[in-house]
């Protein structure tokens, strides 16, 4: 597993949950690796780049991804208000405008986390940045809450998911997984999250 993180701060951290991976921490090292990835998870990262910085990032992104390579994204929902450390959030044609049509395939798009003040609440209550609570129980609680309102409409989600493929198709034989971080140090560590995709 490859991750790339420029920040020092969000870098250790990552070092920290994910000893065995290698951890990139420039774009001129990323771009070495031409069509190396069979799939880069892009989750909740796009909101965090600058405006004149999205379309650099997604084209090394179609770089460093094998033909026919699977991309996943996640963004927030405009329906949320926009975060102090987000530079915007989405609608679902809005994320799309980023991935050229020409270069990426939808594959699967998804609304997720239907919104509910309970649930809201209840995440605040468990996991702020004051303290998390780690309770197998409460944990249960909070991932039932989840699934019971995991996917929703447009109208009601928290989340955006898009499965992209890149085009120009190719078979692939190795199961590669890339953590992408964003690109402004400034804005705090990442939550690091990762789906397999097996060929």
């Amino acid at each position: 597993m490859f991750g790339y993180e420029i920040s020092e701060r969000a870098s250790l951290l990552f070092k920290a949950f994910n000893p065995d991976s290698k951890l990139i921490n420039s774009t001129d090292e990323l771009k070495k690796y031409k069509n190396f990835f069979d799939a880069i998870n892009f989750s909740e990262v796009i909101e965090h780049i600058p405006d004149d910085k999205i379309k650099e990032n997604i084209d090394i992104i179609y770089e460093i991804l094998k033909k026919d390579g699977h991309l996943t994204v996640t963004a927030p929902h405009i329906n949320n208000p926009v975060h102090k450390k987000h530079y915007r959030h989405y609608t679902f044609e809005s994320l799309l405008k980023n991935f050229d049509t020409s270069k990426f395939e939808v594959i699967e798009k998804n609304f997720l986390f239907r919104s509910n003040i309970f649930k809201t609440i209840f995440r605040k209550l468990l996991f702020n940045r004051f303290f998390i609570i780690n309770s197998n129980f409460t944990l249960r609680i909070f991932y039932y809450l989840n699934n019971r309102f995991f996917t929703s409409d447009e109208k009601n989600c928290d989340t955006i998911f898009i499965l992209l493929k890149k085009n120009k198709l190719r078979v692939v034989n190795q199961n590669l997984y890339f953590w992408w971080a964003r690109q402004d140090s400034n804005l705090g560590p990442i939550h690091y999250e990762c789906t397999a995709l097996t060929n």
